[in-house]
């Protein structure tokens, strides 16, 4: 028996989202439709950005800060729109000690050097774990990603407008193929659930407007094309050099370059054995295979047609 759920999210409802129960067997299927919109090709940045915040109800913009650089565009955008905003950081805590440092001291060093008030927030995981909180934030998504949890439980302890930096559509001209990687469901659903807690907020503000997720992809694909050392694609380490050059490119010029945060993989299980989490999680919650559909105006860009793609790609 199938049962399909849809919603539409997203600047203007320009992400279609489409998600199937198999009840069954306890196996999903997901699909982003990117639908097209009118979009002003010669807009700034920043003039986008503004426009994804004019709907908030607070006076604060308040955002989800790791110390990764997509964070630091949306953090840097407002200042540069003379926005009133705060970093919220959370420190990840487990037997009185916080296990995410990296994040701490980058994001810690960018908000003192650009004058921007940190609100540091602790989460208490091994409370978090045992008394089943974060099952409770997941399980009605049915997403496994278990982190997802922290993220959730963050956007709730909000004041103000909350804004999470997410991603914009990866494409994949860079191995040869004409398409888009998936949307993982397991981030994808934020704007969901900020709607669902009646939360005034943006859960991917880098792909909020069709507009956004456009001018992300022009300049990723600029960047491809010219990149004739290739020293982008291929694994972790390389995407960083193409997210400090993409900061760059689009005028965040005053950017640090800095290696990939791994944080929960890492964790030895004698600190935090979240791993047990995750199995309960995936045993009661089953797998969703994830795909993406767009229409014209991104298989511009790519120099193809309109598709659908289930596979992933660098």
């Amino acid at each position: 028996m199938l049962a399909n759920t849809i919603w539409y999210s997203g600047f203007n409802n320009h992400k279609k989202n489409t998600f199937t129960d198999n009840k069954n067997f306890k196996q999903y299927a997901f699909n982003l439709e990117l639908l097209d919109q009118d979009t002003d090709k010669d807009r700034t940045l920043d003039q986008i950005f503004l426009d994804h915040v004019a709907s908030r109800q607070t006076k604060y913009i308040e955002v989800l800060y790791s110390g990764g650089l997509d964070s630091e565009l949306v953090l840097n955008s407002c200042l540069n729109n003379n926005l009133p905003v705060r970093a919220i950081t959370m420190r990840l805590m487990t037997k009185g000690f916080p296990i995410n440092t990296h994040d701490l001291y980058y994001s810690e060093r960018f908000c003192r050097r650009k004058n921007i008030e940190q609100v540091f927030i602790d989460l208490d995981l091994d409370k978090f774990f045992e008394s089943g909180t974060y099952f409770d934030l997941l399980e009605p998504y049915k997403i496994t990603m278990i982190h997802v949890a922290t993220h959730f439980w963050l956007f709730k302890q909000c004041t103000g407008f909350p804004i999470l930096g997410g991603d914009y559509s990866w494409p994949q001209i860079d191995i040869g193929k004409k398409v888009i990687s998936p949307h993982r469901y397991d981030f994808a659903v934020y704007d969901k659930f900020l709607s669902d807690n009646n939360i005034n907020g943006i859960g991917n503000m880098l792909s909020h407007s069709a507009e956004s997720n456009l001018f992300f992809l022009k300049h990723h694909i600029d960047l491809i094309k010219n990149d004739h050392n290739k020293i982008y694609g291929g694994d972790d380490f390389k995407i960083t050099f193409l997210k400090r050059d993409l900061c760059k490119k689009i005028g965040f010029t005053d950017v640090e370059h800095r290696m990939k945060s791994y944080g929960w993989d890492f964790i030895k299980p004698d600190v935090l054995n979240y791993n047990q989490y995750r199995n309960i999680l995936q045993y009661k919650c089953g797998t969703t295979k994830s795909s993406v559909t767009w229409n014209q105006q991104i298989a511009s860009l790519l120099n193809g047609v309109p598709d659908t793609n289930s596979s992933y790609g660098r």
